[in-house]
């Protein structure tokens, strides 16, 4: 979008002696931006003419018309004369800075042709925009222009400021100019000074722009995986790329940022064009980039641009990468000519940019949309590469910019991959992503490629980066119209041909000066398919007002003989026909690349001849280079030694001259016949094959058109790619792999990441690995591929991460230091300092029992103290120690602790050495006993709920730890209510309320799950006996936290000496005690640790806080810590006694199947003990003093119970499912129940988590199966589903699965731990995923360690949130592979005889120890049971039935079935209707249940067994009883009525007629008769014959049908003798 400006100001006028538009000769013609000017003729008058702001000046600017371009010996003697020539002007000028009093150089000037003179005036200096006002949004500043002034000479810098300052305001000077806010209106008077030389607007503002095209650009070709092919993958070369900031960590970068001189990140833009350029491929093979050789240097664009210069020495920096716009058909601006000023300067450099995505936009070139929007100032360079964007089938993608540049120049110069380009996102990502973006660096990585053959091919000399361009263009395959166009400049990249040429030799370089004539010469063979030929030079920078670009004009032409071609020239005339026609041969004036291409050519030399047409700034270097293009198809991929991956379409693409035959696509396997795989249209060249399933390495491919033909160089394998990779375990040096075993494989290559490259590191015949000697506290890349029988590796599986840390480790040895208990924190020095105990925990992390531990420690640098610990610790379990030797501390101030074990045996040192600091502090006064605190003489603290910003001082040596350094908030002195309503006490407890009646509390609100200490000042228990501590507390409220109390005694925090109080305790003050008995003779603090629950209803308060001697017996009481353990799972019991127990005796009943763990026994307090035997227990204590003892038993039976039997199963068809736990540490999102289309492709509940709305970044929640019982499994394995998707790469979730064999005590890692692409299932997704389809579902496999088989084993599912979007789990299963499924074989007495009603035997035969589980099919009773039988099964409905036995074991379940046909019994019914005299019936069968057999029987003595028999019965007439049977496999049913016959001669009774309305019915249904005849009974009957009504007619003959269901009934009516069946509906 542009704003464009109009006044009058703005009309064109000039100086009445200067220019004429309209009187000029042909020769004094110059263009510069603003438009085209004709010089005054060169007079005494014109030449010492001087303009209003030159007054008094001699040296002064002038735009110089010559007769002809001077020669370099002319420039040479004007400048020695003191002539400063600034630049070139078209055509056949100078702009130049003179001394008007010099009348030597005067002279010298008139004899060297000055035929034209005029000073720079204000209108040349501008650039079109601003001299037409048409300028485009990013310059306007409010209703101000922001644009770019130069000036001549430096000497004239304060003038040119002073008058700057005065028509505008300056913004910043630059190293060549200033940066100026003017008003419009201005901009002529800004220019006006007459040492300014351009005003440009700004600069544009930079913006970004938008599977890897290695086989697009045959950059493939030029990296083969066989021995002595090409190797060009850019080793050794630099590429400068410039983007949005830091580029962040992937692996596929490792080792090869030579330096990143970046800002912080602000997208991820930059990391996926540098993926393109140089990407490794290390996470994922099909993300490698061009040049995996080369590497980089980040910049924030455009510093790439502007370091260049000295980082082309520093970095060695030959190649830019810049996918930036810079405006849309900006024009050539000073950043322009800076770029290819960059060229001439630096030998070697190439600048690579992208062509822009406005390919539908209008810049104002002035053929309307879509054409002239190349993005940037400096992609209009003449020494630069800009590139457009094509898709994977080389058609110009819509958004992608079209040229020509501002003054007609063949913009884009190349065409590369840009739409659904696959590379690197930050960190270890990848993604797909269309744009110029990503079309440049696929350019930028194969220019590295060919700079890299060149060196090779050239003994290590660099190339010139005129020659890389030349190559680059002359060999692209030509795509859009025949020859360069303004769509794909001069085709798609193919470096191959490129190569080639280099190889070859196929170039030569030479100068040329004005009006000089080179001429070159080529052998070119005959039966060539094309030749090209191409001549390009590094242009010098121009003056960015010139009206085009090209300063030294070279005219080529190619001749062979008496022939003779001019190079293609595009017509630049802004009409949308001109601009997309067809190019012609003619002489270019405007480009400094001119190509020659031709079809066929006859063999011959031809020659290039080089006509120096313009030289202005010379001599000028060029370079011609050609190209034979074989009458030949090429195959380009794969060219021989390739691995495919079996049943994996694979693309196969070649090159091959223009020509109108198809080709023919063949392969062949193991030297077998040549199979047609795909044939392809004369103008297709790539094609789809599909490689064979398993693994060979016999593979080979050709292609064929009429008589050319191409196969790869070298035998082809296929193998397929591992899949479900695991890390198994980590240790402290090692850890295993696993994987899915690869049909046919003869083995696989195990990989980890090197300082660059993924290196190989063995290779084995098993589907598992052990990498070792590996710290475990580094992060490790891993990977594996299959090989061939020929030991050729395929493609690597996308990669894994090891992180840091250690995972399910089955080591025998391993003694964990813990914790350092003692000395630790702050340490008052009211403790007896002078012997402090150093106490750790010792944990026996292997799986053989420890018995002795030695130890050592070491304060400070002083002498190390060794102690041995002799116990027996078994696997998974604690003891404390205490060393013999303590410390002697004999002053304030801070102390460093190392503590370490020295076990000789042990497996893991990563764990064995722990560094311990403490303080020893000033103490407040110490209180002896009896010690009393009720709060009341503590001055109130405020309840505003501010959290930690309130800090209470409290009284009596009391202390709130420091909030935000050891805390979260304090305990706040407060009497009466607390400020939230259902929280809180009303008053304290000692007075039972009132203002002076006050507590210490917690306020909840805005402070949540934090933590508040309190510590007590020091106690004196060193001459107390039996000291007792006492508390009361407050926890009401529906959000209750928890409450902990600890003791430090001799430097150590002895944690939770009652059992922690947590949730909600009601509205009363309750007290808690404990004995303190164990700490007797030294001195203490309490401490009371109180965290906050989840919301506001969780203000908690305590008050008369006692410690005080004992003088009765105890009064026993005990809890336990949970009465459901599972096996091994760590319990502890409680003593809460009060009076003040010194020893405890505790025991269970029965008293084996447990043991005390942790260095606890059956003598402590609060000891610990786990169980080794299913069953219930009972808990006793007994505990004493000196007083007496007391027995407590425990108030409900521990019940210890096994898991589940495999094989296990989840489906989650409820939720949530018996026995599975959620955890949701924030009480915010997580775990629940959702239908969605599952992975059988069918609507199913499943679990998910939300992380589309939760945002709660790094927080777990936790779904955690039930205990399962893996004893005795020998392959044991986690199985389920999965689907996820992620939002991006910055936002993307993560799945862990842990595992515990202590019922959930502790829990460790499976191995699985996945997030972002590799968790999940399908592409990115920026709307919440759910499940739509089975493909987006995937089944994962955790094979676990035999280690963890136990009895009751739980997996825990933690969902970590990124605040990225939903996953979902399903059919959660664990199975042992080692274990064989039962077969199923089962009785039943079903047979065709079998009716509803009846009743089936059913009984699973030889069933052995298998669990059996039936389901009987609808309609039966029950429907389902479990064991092997006999089960006794009725049948309700009749049809079709199958029974289905299922026999489960730990191998897995097997199945039986049996299908039979459950019966109908016939319900039998008939008519009569009236004959053709009265003596006459016709009976008519109208049963339920398909009747087969028939009987009637008439009451007259004859009797019928067809189904609707005619009976006459005797003239005399009478009644007569008639019975009717029906019969089906079901057996017989019978039914009688009685017929009145009248006699001959009598009246005959009417038969009467009914009906039923209404029909259907809903409510009731009434019976009606036209002769009112009174029914004597009727019968209901449902669709399955079931009477659901028999009886007398109702009253008014309306039956009440608002009870039945829905559906078809009869109605059957006798009245007269008669009866009569009626069909109703009821709706």
């Amino acid at each position: 979008m542009v704003k464009s400006f109009y006044a009058s100001v703005l009309a064109f006028s000039l100086l009445s002696f200067a220019v004429s538009a309209q009187t000029s000769t042909p020769n004094s013609r110059v263009k510069f931006q603003s438009g085209t000017y004709a010089l005054p003729e060169l007079t005494e008058d014109t030449y010492q003419q001087r303009t209003a702001g030159e007054r008094g000046q001699d040296h002064v600017l002038r735009v110089l018309g010559v007769a002809s371009i001077w020669t370099e010996g002319q420039r040479s003697v004007l400048e020695q004369a003191g002539l400063d020539i600034l630049g070139y002007l078209p055509h056949n000028s100078y702009l130049a800075y003179i001394d008007l009093k010099d009348a030597h150089l005067e002279g010298l000037l008139m004899a060297n042709g000055l035929a034209f003179i005029s000073p720079l005036l204000p209108e040349m200096k501008l650039t079109s925009q601003l001299h037409t006002g048409n300028v485009p949004d990013y310059i306007w500043v409010g209703s101000q222009w922001e644009v770019y002034v130069e000036y001549y000479p430096a000497s004239s810098q304060a003038a040119v400021q002073s008058h700057l300052a005065r028509v505008g305001q300056i913004l910043e000077a630059t190293p060549t100019g200033y940066r100026v806010q003017v008003a419009p209106d201005q901009v002529r008077t800004l220019a006006s000074h007459p040492n300014i030389t351009l005003v440009q607007q700004r600069e544009a503002p930079a913006e970004p722009e938008n599977r890897i095209g290695t086989k697009n650009h045959r950059s493939n070709a030029l990296r083969v995986p066989y021995a002595g092919g090409r190797a060009y993958d850019g080793t050794g070369v630099v590429v400068g790329h410039g983007d949005d900031g830091d580029i962040e960590v992937h692996i596929d970068f490792k080792g090869r940022i030579l330096a990143n001189k970046s800002s912080p990140s602000y997208g991820a833009h930059g990391d996926h064009v540098a993926g393109t350029i140089f990407g490794a491929g290390n996470l994922d093979p099909d993300g490698q980039g061009q040049a995996p050789g080369a590497q980089l240097v980040y910049y924030d664009y455009p510093d790439n641009l502007n370091d260049v210069d000295a980082d082309y020495s520093n970095y060695d920096v030959r190649i830019t990468a810049s996918s930036y716009s810079n405006g849309c058909n900006a024009g050539y601006t000073a950043l322009t000519r800076q770029m290819d000023e960059d060229a001439i300067q630096n030998y070697s450099l190439t600048h690579v940019f992208s062509a822009g995505n406005n390919g539908t936009a209008n810049c104002n070139y002035g053929a309307g949309s879509g054409w002239g929007n190349i993005t940037g100032g400096h992609k209009q360079g003449k020494n630069v590469i800009a590139t457009a964007n094509v898709t994977g089938a080389d058609l110009i993608a819509g958004s992608s910019s079209r040229g020509p540049a501002h003054d007609g120049r063949i913009k884009p110069d190349i065409a590369a991959l840009g739409t659904d380009v696959y590379s690197c996102l930050s960190p270890n990502d990848y993604r797909s992503i269309t744009g110029t973006s990503m079309a440049c660096p696929g350019i930028a990585g194969v220019m590295a490629q060919l700079y890299d053959a060149y060196m090779q091919n050239n003994g290590g000399a660099e190339p010139a980066g005129a020659l890389m361009r030349a190559l680059l263009t002359n060999n692209a395959d030509d795509l859009g119209n025949p020859g360069p166009d303004f769509k794909y400049g001069y085709g798609r990249a193919n470096g191959l041909r490129a190569a080639k040429a280099i190889e070859n030799g196929w170039f030569m370089a030479d100068t040329i000066s004005q009006n000089q004539t080179d001429t070159l010469s080529i052998v070119v063979p005959a039966g060539l398919g094309e030749l090209r030929v191409m001549v390009h030079w590094t242009d010098p920078q121009a003056l960015v007002n010139a009206g085009t670009a090209l300063v030294n004009n070279l005219n080529a032409t190619l001749v062979l003989d008496a022939q003779s071609w001019n190079p293609w020239v595009l017509n630049p005339t802004p009409t949308a026909a001109a601009l997309n026609a067809n190019a012609l041969r003619a002489v270019d004036s405007l480009n400094n690349s001119e190509q020659f291409t031709l079809a066929n050519p006859s063999g011959g030399t031809y020659k290039v001849v080089v006509n120096g047409a313009s030289i202005p700034s010379g001599p000028q270097i060029y370079w011609v280079t050609w190209t034979f293009v074989e009458q030949d198809v090429e195959l380009t991929y794969p060219v021989g030694g390739e691995v495919l991956v079996a049943g994996q379409s694979t693309p196969i693409r070649w090159d091959a001259p223009d020509g109108t035959g198809t080709f023919t696509l063949e392969y062949s396997n193991n030297g077998g016949a040549w199979t047609t795989f795909a044939t392809a249209a004369a103008n297709a060249r790539q094609a789809a094959f599909t490689p064979p399933a398993g693994a060979g390495d016999s593979l080979m491919i050709r292609i064929s058109r009429g008589t050319q033909a191409d196969s790869v160089d070298y035998r082809l394998g296929y193998v397929g790619v591992p899949t479900n990779l695991n890390m198994d375990w980590a240790c402290p040096d090692s850890f295993r792999i696993s994987w899915n075993m690869v049909p046919g494989a003869s083995g696989y290559v195990v990989y980890l990441l090197g300082n660059q490259y993924m290196d190989p590191i063995d290779t084995v015949t098993t589907p598992w690995y052990v990498y070792q000697n590996i710290n475990p506290f580094q992060t490790q890349w891993w990977t594996v591929s299959a090989v061939t029988s020929g030991q050729r590796a395929g493609k690597r599986a996308y990669a894994e991460e090891k992180t840091p840390g250690l995972a399910g480790c089955p080591m025998a040895n391993d003694a964990v230091l813990a914790a350092v208990l003692s000395p630790s924190g702050q340490i008052p020095d009211c403790q007896n300092t002078s012997a402090l105990p150093v106490n750790v925990r010792i944990t026996n992390g292997g799986s053989d029992t420890l018995f002795s531990v030695p130890l050592a420690y070491q304060l400070g640098s002083g002498a190390v103290n060794r102690d041995t610990l002799v116990a027996t610790i078994p696997a998974t379990q604690s003891m404390p120690f205490s060393f013999s030797t303590t410390l002697n501390i004999t002053g304030l101030g801070s102390y460093g602790l190392k503590v370490w074990t020295e076990l000789g045996a042990d497996q893991n040192p990563y764990n064995d050495t722990l560094v311990s600091s403490f303080q020893v502090v000033l103490s407040d006064s110490t209180y002896a006993l009896p010690y009393v605190q009720n709060f009341d003489s503590f001055t109130n603290c405020g309840t505003v709920n501010n959290c930690g910003g309130t800090v209470c001082l409290l009284g009596d040596d009391m202390v709130n730890a420091t909030n935000g350094v050891d805390d979260d908030h304090d305990w706040r002195t407060n009497a009466t209510t607390t400020p939230t309503a259902g929280t809180g006490p009303t008053g304290g407890h000692t007075l039972g309320g009132g203002s002076g009646d006050k507590y210490l509390y917690l306020e909840a609100s805005t402070c949540t799950e934090s933590l508040a200490l309190l510590t007590t000042p020091c106690i004196d228990l060193t001459s107390a006996s039996l000291p007792e501590l006492k508390f009361w507390y407050h926890m009401l409220g529906g959000d209750q936290g928890e409450l902990h109390v600890d003791i430090l005694s001799q430097g150590q925090w002895h944690l939770d000496v009652i059992q922690p109080i947590i949730g909600n305790k009601g509205s009363s003050w309750l007290e808690a005690s404990a004995s303190m008995t164990p700490y007797v003779g030294s001195i203490i603090v309490v401490r009371f640790r109180g965290i906050t629950g989840t919301g506001i209803q969780s203000d908690m308060a305590i008050d008369d806080l006692s410690i005080v001697e004992v003088n009765t017996a105890p009064n026993a009481a005990l809890a336990v810590s949970t009465n459901g353990p599972c096996l091994n799972q760590v319990v502890t019991l409680y003593d809460q006694s009060t009076s003040s127990p010194n020893a405890w005796a505790w025991s269970l009943s029965p008293s084996t199947g447990y043991s005390f763990v942790n260095g606890t026994s059956a003598t402590s307090q609060n000891p610990q003990i786990v169980f080794t035997n299913f069953g219930s227990y009972t808990v006793q204590l007994i505990a004493s003093n000196t007083f007496g003892s007391d027995t407590a038993l425990s108030s409900s039976t521990i019940v210890v119970n096994g898991g589940a039997p495999l094989p296990f199963s989840e489906d989650f068809g409820t939720w949530i499912p018996t026995s599975w736990e959620v955890e949701n540490p924030d009480n915010s999102t997580t775990w629940a129940g959702r239908v969605v289309i599952g992975s059988a492709g069918t609507a199913t509940q499943t679990a998910y988590l939300d992380n589309f709305a939760y945002n709660a970044p790094l927080q777990e929640d936790y779904l955690i199966t039930p205990g399962i019982d893996l004893s005795g499994t020998t392959i044991p394995a986690l199985v389920f589903d999965v689907a996820y998707a992620q939002y991006s790469a910055s936002y993307s979730d993560g799945l862990r699965v842990d595992v515990s064999n202590s019922c959930g005590s502790s829990w460790m890692p499976s191995g699985y731990n996945k997030a972002g692409t590799v968790l999940a299932t399908t592409g990115n997704l920026t709307t919440s995923f759910t499940p739509q389809s089975s493909g987006v579902w995937r089944s994962d496999t955790i094979y676990l360690d035999t280690a963890l088989a136990g009895p009751s084993i739980k997996f825990r599912f933690a969902a970590l949130n990124g605040y990225g979007n939903s996953l979902y789990i399903d059919n959660v299963q664990v199975f042992d592979f080692g274990a064989t499924a039962p077969t199923a074989v089962m009785y039943s007495s079903a047979s065709a005889s079998t009716c509803k009603f009846d009743t089936v035997t059913f009984q699973a035969i030889n069933p052995g120890n298998a669990l059996a589980t039936w389901n009987f099919g609808l309609g039966a009773t029950p429907p389902t049971a479990t064991g092997p039988g006999p089960h006794a099964v009725t049948y309700f409905t009749p049809g079709s039935k199958t029974a289905i036995l299922s026999l489960t074991n730990a191998g897995g379940t097997g199945t039986a079935s049996t299908t039979f046909t459950v019966g109908t019994p016939v319900v039998a019914v008939f008519g009569a209707n009236a004959g053709s005299t009265a003596q006459e019936r016709i009976f008519v069968d109208i049963s339920q249940g398909g009747p087969t057999q028939w009987y009637w029987n008439f009451g007259d003595g004859t009797t019928s067994t067809t189904q609707n028999p005619t009976h006459t019965f005797p003239a005399a007439g009478g009644t007569f009883t008639v019975t009717f049977a029906a019969y089906n496999t079901c057996g017989w049913d019978t039914t009688t009525s009685s017929i009145t016959i009248s006699g001959v001669g009598m009246e005959e009774r009417s038969v009467p007629t009914w009906s039923l309305s209404p029909n259907p019915a809903q409510n009731y249904v009434k019976l009606s008769s036209p002769t009112g005849t009174k029914a004597d009974r009727v019968e209901v009957l449902d669709a399955l014959g079931r009477v659901v009504y028999r009886g007398p007619m109702p009253a008014e003959n309306r039956l009440d049908v608002q009870t039945y269901s829905a559906g078809r009934y009869l109605v059957r009516i006798w009245a007269g003798g008669q009866s009569k069946v009626l069909p109703f509906v009821k709706q």
